[in-house]
């Protein structure tokens, strides 16, 4: 065999390379071998096909036969895929829903609106979330891909993005001293901070409240104060939850004495003697929440401060500004300038609010979906977070005025779109100078203790109009979307208590709901496939009789019609200490004059996974020894038999009812159906399942009952069971062995009596 010829002269060969080449000529020469490789690239001449290229989140059963689901890069691919294959590419005749759209779909919005409102971003969101009504809104409830672990870790690690603009703004305007004591009357200074606390009065701050009508809690509310000016009267914005806005503006409009005013076109109400005014701002304004140790990342990039310099600056600007404002409004971006590269948004001082004026988000949107990371190269001082410029939080979006000239001005993206396809040099400046939009930033700090910073962020109140280009410019950040799952989950990830809480009227119906909805699915299922609960002890499996508890336990004093959800802070720190120093509560020097329920938070040590309306017991002396086994001892069921002989007469009455019914067609007779039986029947029967108990649920099983969860942290490990919580898709719920007490590791919020 002969050996091997050598190329090169330094090992031997008879050519010798040059040193250097000049690489325009080196690429010229081969122009063409570079276009083939690029299109062999970009070929598919391999055995995987083209929608095998996606990754797995993206991929649709519906992709093999309809080649408009796949990105346009690729369906030139799989159009010649098909064609090889002998499969036809002809598309189906779209539907004949499809034929009969609505010409105006504007128009036809409108009308699906009339009984749910939607947010600006439910288009969207419908396109990729359960979508659920509730509180009087069309709201996402969870990604319709598996996201319950992305989610967290977005919250955990990196951003979760929120629309929470169902939680609707109320602005009162009047004199600051007539405002702070009128809410004095519907407030508890045992509860929270008032208004006029020196923290919030400034504006610099959003604080939270907890509002009272005749000592009755209605719902807990956020609030900031405008920044003071030159006027006489001072601005309060009130941030209401959904499931409690109408109580809280009927609260609002008896506690000041207002009145409807016909001839204006916003929602208002004046007291003229008083000269008060109070607005509906539901529907002018938006609130984002992001959510994660990114999120400062990704608000930085995605809201470009305007440059107030500029000879094309907005036309409302220019009419609104003055030489005192232009220096506020360049304070505020120099402060988010320094604010770049802080590592987490709980380094900055708590529930402070940044006005901030920005360029048009779709300018800066980028092309393809990143994700921002965190530049800890340049920290910013501490001296330069703690100091707070004056007027932070003063910004254009208190007035009406430009709120709906920035609405009503708004460029369409189809005309952007337009413009950049014009553009010689993609990605070159538009010829159209971008519209200033005025934003608030609010501060979350997240968790003070153990974890800190936990769940930090920031709330973004933007004019209405902007939802939808905001959104999308913070979605290609790389914020990830969440729904209303998400929220309760950090909310209880934090320890935060619920909005909704018992003694509330929103509460109440919340549970009512609730109720009702664990009922039918209950009855719904054949007689040999439902749980017997009155085997195990439970007289109540789908409600929590609080009542009926506190009668039971002595703490419902004679003439009370009510109780309470202890919020006093000074209570429940007192009654922590007496429990850590292993002491009685019998000790504590407190004369509870109404029964109170008590939110605390119980550890599970080892596995398992309660379910709503489980019940919370006492241990007994044995259930304490190491290696006990709790078990509930199984009972007979007094009502069985009286079910069988009641299901049996009604099977008799059915068949007789079935001949007189057959009898009176052949005779010519009309039959009237005899609803009044099946109707009797059926309350009989669901009373015998689930008898409708009001006393001796304390003693009702071999431990004595204290309460019920009311929040459950769901297992990331396991897909949770969706109709737990009310919405309408029905999940493979987790079989607990009977007759076992469920354990779980996570933490859960279970209230239980004072006694």
């Amino acid at each position: 065999m002969s050996e091997n010829v050598q190329y090169d002269h330094l090992l031997g060969g008879n050519q010798e390379l040059p040193g250097s080449i000049q690489l325009f000529h080196f690429t010229a020469a081969r122009c063409k071998e570079i276009q083939t490789l690029k299109q062999s690239l970009v070929s598919s001449k391999g055995t995987k096909l083209a929608f095998q290229k996606l990754p797995t989140h993206m991929r649709r059963r519906v992709m093999s036969h309809n080649a408009k689901r796949l990105p346009q890069r690729l369906r030139e691919i799989h159009l010649n895929q098909l064609k090889k294959s002998g499969l036809g590419t002809k598309q189906k005749r779209p539907s004949r829903k499809y034929r009969r759209r609505p010409q105006n779909l504007l128009a036809e919005y409108a009308r699906r609106q009339r009984r749910c409102k939607w947010l600006e971003t439910h288009i969207w969101h419908a396109k990729r979330f359960h979508m659920i009504e509730k509180w009087g809104y069309k709201l996402p409830y969870s990604p319709c891909d598996k996201a319950f672990r992305a989610c967290y870790r977005a919250s955990a690690k990196h951003c979760l993005l929120e629309d929470i603009s169902y939680i609707g703004c109320i602005e009162i305007t009047a004199q600051e001293n007539y405002i702070i004591d009128q809410f004095s009357k519907i407030c508890d200074k045992n509860v929270n901070m008032g208004i006029g606390a020196k923290a919030f009065i400034s504006g610099r701050r959003e604080g939270k409240l907890t509002l009272f009508t005749n000592g009755i809690p209605v719902t807990d509310v956020n609030f900031h104060w405008m920044p003071k000016n030159h006027n006489l009267t001072s601005t309060l914005w009130l941030w209401v939850h959904a499931a409690s806005f109408n109580s809280i503006l009927n609260l609002l409009i008896n506690l000041f004495n207002l009145h409807f005013q016909n001839f204006t076109s916003r929602n208002c109400y004046k007291n003229c003697e008083d000269n008060v005014s109070l607005y509906d701002l539901r529907y002018e304004l938006n609130r984002f929440r992001l959510t994660g140790p990114l999120s400062h990342a990704v608000l930085q990039r995605s809201l470009v401060p305007a440059n107030l310099q500029n000879e094309n600056i907005g036309d409302w600007f220019k009419s609104y500004i003055n030489e005192n404002l232009q220096n506020i409004f360049t304070n505020q971006i120099e402060y988010w300038k320094c604010l770049e590269n802080i590592s987490s948004v709980s380094e900055i001082s708590p529930h402070i609010i940044i006005g901030l004026i920005a360029n048009d988000p779709r300018y800066n949107m980028p092309k393809k979906r990143t994700k921002i990371l965190t530049n800890n190269s340049h920290m910013p001082s501490l001296n330069i977070i703690e100091s707070l410029p004056e007027y932070l939080s003063q910004s254009p979006i208190w007035s009406d005025s430009v709120r709906k000239y920035v609405k009503d001005n708004k460029v369409s993206s189809s005309y952007l779109c337009e413009l950049r396809r014009k553009l010689l040099i993609p990605g070159t400046d538009l010829d159209v100078p971008p519209m200033l939009i005025p934003y608030l930033l609010v501060q979350r700090p997240g968790n003070r203790s153990g974890n800190i910073g936990f769940c930090s962020g920031w709330d973004i109140i933007l004019p209405s109009g902007w939802a939808q280009p905001t959104w999308l410019t913070l979605i290609m950040y790389g914020a990830r979307a969440g729904g209303l799952r998400e929220a309760e989950s950090i909310s209880f990830e934090m320890g935060l208590p619920s909005i909704l809480e018992p003694d509330t009227e929103s509460g109440e119906t919340e549970d009512v709901r609730c109720t009702n909805l664990y009922r039918q699915r209950y009855f719904n299922l054949p007689p040999n496939k439902r749980v017997n609960y009155n085997k195990f002890s439970i007289t109540s499996p789908f409600e929590c009789k609080w009542k009926v508890l506190l009668r039971d336990w002595n703490c419902f004093p004679i003439g009370a019609k009510r109780f309470y959800v202890l919020r006093d802070k000074k209570l429940l720190h007192m009654i922590q200490d007496t429990l850590s120093k292993n002491s009685q509560l019998g000790k504590l020097d407190v004369n509870f004059q109404v029964p109170y329920i008590v939110p605390v938070r119980l550890v599970l040590e080892k596995k398992g996974c309660p379910m709503r309306y489980s019940i919370i017991c006492l241990p007994k002396q044995e259930d304490l020894q190491k290696g006990a086994d709790i078990k509930e001892l199984k009972k007979t069921d007094s009502n069985q038999a009286e079910r069988s002989n009641l299901r049996f007469s009604h099977k008799l009455l059915l068949k007789k009812l079935s001949r007189y019914r057959k009898r009176c067609r052949l005779l010519g007779k009309d039959y009237i159906p005899k609803v009044n039986y099946i109707e009797e029947y059926k309350r009989k029967i669901e009373n015998l399942w689930i008898p409708d108990v009001q006393s001796e649920i304390r003693q009702s099983c071999s431990r004595e009952i204290i309460g019920w969860p009311l929040r459950l942290q769901r297992a990331t490990s396991l897909r949770a069971p969706a109709w737990l919580e009310g919405p309408e898709k029905d999940y493979q719920q987790r079989k607990i062995r009977p007759g076992v007490w469920s354990r779980r590791t996570a933490e859960a919020i279970f209230p239980v009596l004072v006694n």
